[in-house]
C-alpha cells in the first residue's frame, strides 16, 4: 500500500509515525487497538494520537498538542533519510549504481551538515536533498574547493501527496530528480582543455603565417618583379 502526507487546515495529519520499540517508520493501515500508543512523530518525536475509528483511506496521526512545525516538506525530506538509511545502492545520474555501507543523516562535515553521507568503501557520497530551499552558495563553493563528491536530489516540485514505495524508487532507480554538483576538479579540467585548444589554435594559425609569409618573399615576390623587368 502506498504511504501520503496529507494537511488538514493548520495541523499536519500523515499516515506514517514513528514506532517507539522498534524505531521504524509505521503505516497507520497497520496499526492496532492495543499498539496505537506506542508512536511518535518523525520530526518532533512527541507523542502521537492514531485515529483509527475512520474509513481505512482517512486513518491518520496527528499531535495530541500545538507545538510541532512539521510540514508536508519537512515529512518528505524525513522519509528520504529513511530510505536511504535503509539501502545501500543508489543509482548516479550517469546510471552508475553506487553502492555504500552506511547511510549517516546530518553528519558534520566541514562546518556543515549534509542531508546525508553516504560511506561506501573507497570513497564518500555526500547528499543534498532540495524541497523548499536551494542549497546555500557557500555550501555549494565548499563542496567544489574540497573536491567533494555531492548528489543533489531535487524534490522541490515533487508531489507532496506522495507514494512511498513511488518515492523510494525516484530516489534509489530513476534519473529524472538527480545531479552532480560540479567540483572544482571538473571545472579546472574543462577549462584547461579549453585553453590547450585555444593555444592549439593559436599556434596553429602563427605557424600558417609563417608559411605564407615565407612562400610570399620566397616565391611570389620574385615573380612579381620578374614580371615587371619584362
Amino acid at each position: 500500500m502506498g504511504l501520503f502526507y496529507y494537511h488538514y487546515a493548520m495541523s499536519a495529519h500523515f499516515i506514517l509515525g514513528r514506532h517507539k520499540l522498534t524505531n521504524e517508520p509505521t503505516n497507520i493501515t497497520t496499526v492496532n487497538l492495543t499498539d496505537k500508543h506506542n508512536f511518535i512523530c518523525l520530526d518532533c518525536g512527541k507523542q502521537l494520537t492514531c485515529v483509527l475509528n475512520v474509513p481505512i483511506k482517512t486513518k491518520h496521526f496527528k499531535h495530541r498538542g500545538i507545538g510541532c512545525n512539521a510540514t508536508s516538506e519537512t515529512l518528505l525530506h524525513l522519509t528520504v533519510k529513511e530510505i536511504l538509511k535503509k539501502h545501500n545502492i543508489i543509482k548516479l545520474p550517469n546510471g552508475v549504481n553506487y553502492e555504500y555501507i552506511e547511510a549517516l543523516p546530518e553528519k558534520k562535515w566541514d562546518k556543515y551538515r549534509p542531508d546525508v553521507t553516504l560511506k561506501g568503501n573507497s570513497k564518500t557520497l555526500y547528499i543534498e536533498v532540495i524541497v523548499s530551499h536551494p542549497i546555500s552558495w557557500d555550501k555549494e563553493l565548499r563542496f567544489s574547493e574540497r573536491f567533494a563528491d555531492c548528489l543533489v536530489i531535487n524534490f522541490s516540485d515533487y508531489n507532496r501527496l506522495f507514494d512511498i514505495e513511488q518515492l523510494q524508487h525516484d530516489i534509489l532507480e530513476s534519473l529524472e530528480f538527480k545531479s552532480m554538483l560540479p567540483t572544482y576538479n571538473d571545472i579546472s579540467v574543462t577549462n584547461s582543455r579549453s585553453d590547450d585548444d585555444l593555444g592549439f589554435m593559436i599556434l596553429l594559425g602563427a605557424v600558417g603565417a609563417g608559411i605564407a609569409y615565407v612562400g610570399y618573399n620566397e616565391f611570389i615576390k620574385p615573380l612579381i618583379k620578374k614580371r615587371r623587368r619584362k
